[in-house]
């Protein structure tokens, strides 16, 4: 007799606990298990013997399920097939695209400019009074007339007569190394645009395509257990 009703109570136990709200892990075990029935053509009314739950509430569950599944992929169908997706990111790819672009040949140009005007006052190809210091100061220094530490400070010297000749000097070569950073900085970025605007719209096509698999996948079993639900009343009338 206590057999009997430990038995009862388990099985109305199990009973109530099969008709809670499945998660979503248990869900997804129960549509790879729908879906390897159906790949396999054994997608019967036997798939639906659980202990605690007649085959009709099974079959109602794993369509409830189906069904969920199969709308959220219409909803990413339907959103890759939208304004956001088909429009507004391109418009983003493309607006990212110009705008790298156009820092990368600013900050580009800036810096091989700067650096090409940088060199010729360094080098006293704007002064002469420059050129001639640095020859006599190098051949002083060839000759061992000039030591190391002669040619550091002149070099210091030089870079503070520099300075005070052209105003713009000391701030030009700060923001050369700067300007070249962006340049390389925003030309990678310019490149990953460049590469999202040609290749988005086969991207896109790709994932719809998948996307479409796994819904007609979807439709399919939907559509067998819709059968099955049917031969299951069928056979409860009769």
């Amino acid at each position: 007799m206590n057999n009997k009703i430990v038995f009862f109570l388990s099985a109305a136990l199990w009973s109530t606990f099969s008709l809670l709200p499945v998660t979503g892990s248990q869900a997804r075990i129960i549509r790879k298990e729908l879906y390897a029935a159906h790949a396999n053509n054994m997608l019967n009314c036997s798939q639906f013997i659980t202990p605690g739950l007649n085959m009709h509430d099974a079959v109602d569950r794993d369509l409830s399920i189906m069904i969920e599944h199969k709308n959220l992929l219409q909803g990413k169908i339907d959103a890759h097939n939208g304004y956001i997706a088909r429009a507004f990111v391109p418009f983003v790819n493309k607006t990212g695209m110009a705008l790298f672009g156009t820092i990368f040949a600013t900050s580009g140009s800036f810096a091989i400019a700067g650096s090409d005007w940088i060199n010729r006052v360094w080098n006293g190809k704007t002064d002469v009074r420059v050129a001639l210091a640095d020859f006599f100061v190098n051949t002083g220094s060839w000759l061992g007339a000039l030591d190391a530490k002669g040619v550091m400070q002149y070099n210091e010297d030089k870079i503070k007569f520099l300075d005070k000749e052209n105003p713009t000097f000391m701030n030009m070569a700060k923001c050369v190394p700067v300007a070249a950073a962006i340049s390389v900085i925003s030309g990678l970025l310019f490149i990953s645009s460049l590469h999202a605007v040609l290749t988005y719209h086969s991207t896109l096509r790709t994932q719809v395509e998948k996307i479409k698999l796994r819904f007609d996948r979807d439709q399919a079993v939907i559509a067998k257990l819709k059968e099955i639900k049917y031969e299951l009343e069928t056979a409860q009338r009769n």
